[in-house]
This record gives structure tokens, sequence and C-alpha cells, in this order.
């Protein structure tokens, strides 16, 4: 897992905008796993979803 850096990372929906920033006001520390699904450290809460990067041919 990789932490989650809402500079390079791009929430999918709104909703998934919402609850990351409400994690983040929280104080939670976050992480994205590799189905692009974003936990605290102790992968107890989840918190949202971001957009995976497809690679380009």
């Amino acid at each position: 897992m990789r932490k989650y850096n809402p500079e390079i990372h791009t929430p999918r929906t709104g909703w998934d905008a919402i609850s990351l920033e409400m994690a983040r006001e929280e104080g939670k520390e976050l992480f994205v796993d590799e189905n692009g699904e974003v936990w605290t450290a102790d992968k107890k809460h989840f918190a949202g979803k971001i957009r995976k990067e497809e690679p380009v041919c």
C-alpha cells in the first residue's frame, strides 16, 4: 500500500472526494491499495476509491 496523496490521486466520484476529505480532516492517515481503494493505516476503515490510471499503449 502506498500513502494517499491528494495532489496526485484523483477521487473516483464526488462522494469519494467528500469521504476522503472528511477522513483527512479527522486526522486519519490514508493509504491506497492495489485496487485503488483508500483505507486507514490499519485497513480498518474504508475511506473511498481513486481513479486507477490505465496505461496508454
